[in-house]
């Protein structure tokens, strides 16, 4: 029983029934304090919801939602392997999910992946040792650019990938869960 640590055993046995409710509340709130009773901001409302582009799911999407007016906060969140997304503002706690509740400008964006390093390939593979990785990778920087991750190819229309261009707007309202299926279309 966790109340043996503050009261010996055979003492709470011999306790009143309302001295008992008493020191289990106290050490319920005890607890309670010492882990955060969870984690959870209770301003923060749940968002959730499916992205698809032309009927199929889409994984690895980032859903961004900007607030429209100084009510709501800036939260992000990316799909999984489903589709399924859940957003997390900057303010929540540690376990915690979701945004303010208010209108939002919605963005999505998913780019194609940067291709494989080929230098790394090879040090997986063990074709080459790591001192050879890191000596190729600095000669490498010396006579070539670096990659620009901004000229991947966008795998969904850039319109939803921009504030003045997006028509995705929702209004998160002041429930427990908001679901918000993002539809994309060409």
């Amino acid at each position: 029983m966790v109340l043996s640590v503050f009261i010996p055993l055979e003492d709470f046995d011999m306790m009143t029934q309302s001295r008992r409710l008493f020191f289990v509340l106290l050490g319920g709130f005890s607890l309670c304090l010492l882990w955060g009773c969870g984690g959870k901001d209770p301003h923060l409302r749940k968002v959730t919801g499916i992205v698809t582009y032309q009927g199929e799911t889409v994984a690895g999407a980032a859903v961004q939602f900007y607030p429209v007016d100084s009510v709501g906060e800036p939260a992000a969140g990316k799909s999984d392997s489903s589709g399924r997304y859940t957003i997390t503002a900057a303010s929540a706690q540690q376990g915690g999910s979701g945004t303010k509740p208010g209108k939002y400008k919605v963005l999505v964006t998913k780019k194609e992946d940067m291709p494989p390093d080929p230098l790394l390939i090879q040090l997986e593979n063990k074709e080459i040792t790591y001192k050879e990785y890191m000596d190729k990778s600095e000669e490498r920087k010396r006579t070539q650019p670096m990659p620009d991750s901004g000229a991947l190819k966008s795998l969904i229309p850039v319109q939803y990938s921009k504030i003045d261009t997006t028509p995705l707007e929702f209004t998160v309202e002041d429930k427990r869960t908001n679901q918000f299926d993002i539809e994309l279309t060409d």
